[in-house]
């Protein structure tokens, strides 16, 4: 934790401050809009300066508890609070017997990405270029336009969250959730969704080049337009996807899931769709030219009268390369 007390401005709670630091007493605390318990329990807000009554710490059942870590905890206000009677500690979480908040942070001044993006409220435009952000909580954030290039958000709750037109480039949200955010126009390009939670997410006209999206849950995905030239979905999940004039040049789409997806009009020039399934597709004037379909499943999937050049329908639908 640095040593920027810039929330405090009495001198005593400052030397308190600098204390319970040299002590390893000092630590945050994330509440709602009115000061109280947000991430489990039940207390009046606490005054700055003030101990708080004792409670026996015993972690996740009572006490007060505290964080290294505020992104990863719901709430929209942060303490920096010394603590007393130690308890014990699980990852960033820490119970204590009483706590005494020592100043409230200020998002104007924030410095701690950490903190910032937990106390302020609209994160548009926000300069969070490599942060790490692992396990953050962030659904329903405003990120709109914000810088986010190399950042680590893996594991990151971002349902809802609004990140149109954000920079994502090379950032690792492998794991992350983020179900019905809305990510039009977002640069994704080299960025590493592995396993991402994307359902129903709203992706038309990003950018994903490049991109590794493999395992990923993209069911019922606006995909329109988007670019995922080169990019990496092997094993995705994008059953009823709307991939609708989408770039997918040369993607790896083997063992792919796209049953009943929307992929009319979609570039699949030397896509690689190998043992993909895409039983009940719309592929009408998608371009397949050079695509790998060897045992791909399409049946029941709407496509040209006349399938590739240098393929032949096999049994069950499947494509299987001329010999």
């Amino acid at each position: 934790m640095s040593a920027n007390f810039g929330t405090i401005t009495s001198r005593r709670l400052r030397a308190y401050a600098e204390r319970a630091l040299r002590e390893g007493r000092l630590s945050w605390r994330v509440t709602d809009q009115h000061g109280r318990p947000i991430n489990g329990g039940h207390a009046e807000a606490l005054q700055i300066g003030v101990w708080s009554e004792r409670v026996r710490p015993e972690l996740c059942r009572s006490g007060w508890h505290t964080t290294s870590e505020p992104h990863r905890w719901a709430g929209c206000r942060v303490w920096l609070v010394e603590g007393r009677e130690r308890g014990t500690r699980s990852g960033d979480k820490r119970v204590w017997g009483q706590v005494r908040p020592l100043g409230e942070v200020d998002p104007v001044r924030c410095l701690d990405r950490s903190v910032l993006v937990r106390c302020r409220a609209n994160l548009s435009g926000a300069n969070l270029s490599r942060a790490n952000l692992i396990g953050a909580y962030l659904s329903g954030a405003n990120l709109s336009r914000a810088n986010m290039s190399g950042a680590s958000l893996s594991g990151a709750s971002l349902v809802g969250a609004n990140l149109s037109r954000a920079n994502l480039i090379g950032a690792n949200l492998s794991g992350a959730n983020l179900s019905g955010a809305y990510l039009s126009g977002a640069y994704l390009s080299g960025a590493n969704l592995s396993r991402a939670n994307l359902f129903g997410a709203n992706l038309s006209g990003a950018n994903l080049g490049g991109a590794n999206l493999s395992r990923a849950n993209l069911i019922g995905a606006y995909l329109s337009r988007a670019n995922l030239s080169g990019a990496y979905l092997s094993r995705a999940y994008l059953s009823r996807a709307d991939l609708s004039g989408a770039n997918l040049i040369g993607a790896n789409l083997i063992g792919a899931y796209l049953g009943g997806a929307n992929l009319s009009r979609a570039n699949l020039i030397g896509a690689d769709l190998s043992r993909a399934y895409l039983g009940g597709a719309n592929l009408i004037g998608a371009d397949l030219g050079g695509a790998n379909l060897s045992r791909a499943n399409l049946s029941r999937a709407y496509r040209p009268t006349s399938p590739p050049t240098g393929w032949a329908a096999g049994d069950s639908g499947h494509l299987d390369a001329d010999t």
